[in-house]
């Protein structure tokens, strides 16, 4: 169900730019240890000091609650994140119910990260939007449709298709300086349309287990084994996992280095599939003449130029991103694979969201982002990244264990090894490969 009349109107006047200057205040607050101040009354309980304050008699505190929903956009994307560990976890443990329940929250709290960075708050069955005065206008609706149908609204405006452009950087320059290269004509909506296909791709479950709330129960709330457990062969399993970290190898400049050079090649796709009327290996000179103009235009770096033009050649067949892959798949919910597909989707949401609070963080004083170690040093900690006597200096290091955690799984899948003997002999590998709060540490420049 989409957003009605009403809360189209109180939703279309939230104001990402307000988001900003109130997350100036939030950053003030790091120098003190913490995320909002003393007097902030959202920071503890907020849906039920909500509910008293819209209650008769109560007083709406806005700027204190505009603060919370901008500090909120990052905090949503680390717990997203933090679901989607635990989904690969319970991935890895053959527990495929469980994977899709927490890779569903996982999904749910990317939009969440992602509307607030747009000034849109989301919490109980009353929601608020931030305007462009500081004022926090009040829309009902339940969590989890509210969520959806404000997703689906908020992709398609302006301000949205930017935030994503700017986020997304193949070779480190924001798709948005890629696409008026693009063969599409200029004013054709290409921009736009490009953003709203995709989070609403990578949100699809967000509508499905509203819609289908059979579904969602069914994994949430019912006997798994009933009437017959899902099973995964565990080479599936591992080689799902392999194919999602070898998305998120980061470099110190670009942390979603690979994973964005495939968004880019296949927007290229689509838009000369869609100006031509062909694809690029029924137009081969065409299409290549369109990589080579755009590659002189934008100058990428990251790779050499003639590896790009490999690189983003469409005219013989190319391996695919694997996580972009399982993230258009549409296995049924009964399928012993749909949670693979969810999974995928959830992470493709969070690279969005992490992208939209990094943005967020660019403009921030390097002094200033010095403050937050407050935070990131205990959350490392707590995750058993790292003892607290020895941080590392760059949190891109952390890396390495998922790449000889991967190493190791790949060697371990080749040889038909179990489920059982990988869990006893490279635990610490397994471990690892769920351990994916590790890409926002290094993906927020922090």
């Amino acid at each position: 169900m989409a957003l009605g009349p009403r809360q189209q109107l109180v939703v279309g006047r939230a104001d990402s730019a307000r988001i900003r200057k109130e997350f100036g205040y939030v950053v003030q607050q790091w120098n003190h240890a913490r995320w909002l101040s003393t007097g902030n009354k959202y920071a503890l309980e907020a849906v039920g000091q909500l509910e008293i304050d819209t209650s008769p008699g109560g007083a709406l505190a806005h700027r204190q609650l505009a603060r919370y929903i901008a500090a909120s956009t990052l905090m949503h994307c680390v717990d997203g994140w933090s679901y989607a560990a635990r989904a690969l976890e319970a991935m890895l443990s053959g527990d495929t119910h469980a994977a899709t329940h927490l890779a569903y929250y996982a999904e749910l709290r990317a939009a969440m990260s992602l509307l607030a960075s747009g000034g849109i708050g989301v919490f109980d069955d009353r929601h608020f939007v931030v305007t462009k005065n500081g004022s926090c206008e009040r829309v009902n609706g339940r969590t989890h449709g509210f969520a959806w149908d404000a997703l689906s609204h908020w992709a398609t405006r302006p301000d949205s298709s930017k935030l994503v452009l700017e986020a997304i950087r193949p070779g480190g320059i924001p798709l948005e300086k890629w696409l008026p290269h693009f063969p599409a004509a200029p004013g054709t909506g290409v921009q736009a349309k490009l953003v709203a296909s995709w989070l609403l791709e990578w949100g699809i479950d967000l509508q499905t287990f509203v819609e289908d709330r059979d579904a969602r129960n069914r994994s949430s709330y019912r006997p798994t084994a009933l009437p017959q457990a899902r099973r995964i062969d565990f080479s599936r399993s591992l080689q799902f996992m392999e194919g999602f970290w070898s998305s998120f190898e980061p470099s110190a400049l670009h942390p979603f280095r690979i994973l964005d050079r495939y968004l880019l090649r296949r927007s290229m796709g689509q838009a000369f599939r869609a100006s031509k009327g062909v694809s690029p290996r029924r137009a081969p000179r065409a299409y290549m003449k369109f990589v080579k103009v755009l590659l002189h235009q934008v100058g990428p770096g990251d790779l050499t130029p003639a590896a790009w033009k490999d690189f983003l050649d469409l005219t013989t067949p190319k391996e695919d991103s694997p996580l972009i892959t399982a993230a258009e798949g549409r296995e049924p919910k009964d399928s012993p694979l749909h949670h693979v597909g969810v999974i995928a989707r959830a992470a493709m949401l969070l690279r969005v969201a992490t992208g939209a609070s990094r943005s967020l963080l660019a403009v921030i004083p390097p002094a200033d982002i010095t403050n937050l170690r407050f935070w990131w040093h205990g959350f490392g900690e707590d995750r058993g990244y790292w003892e607290a006597s020895s941080i590392p200096s760059l949190l891109s290091d952390l890396w390495t264990d998922i790449q000889g955690a991967v190493n190791e799984s790949e060697l371990w899948r080749t040889s038909s090894g179990s489920r059982h003997g990988f869990f006893m002999a490279k635990s610490l590998e397994a471990r690892a490969l769920s351990t994916c709060e590790r890409i926002p540490l290094w993906s927020l420049g922090v």
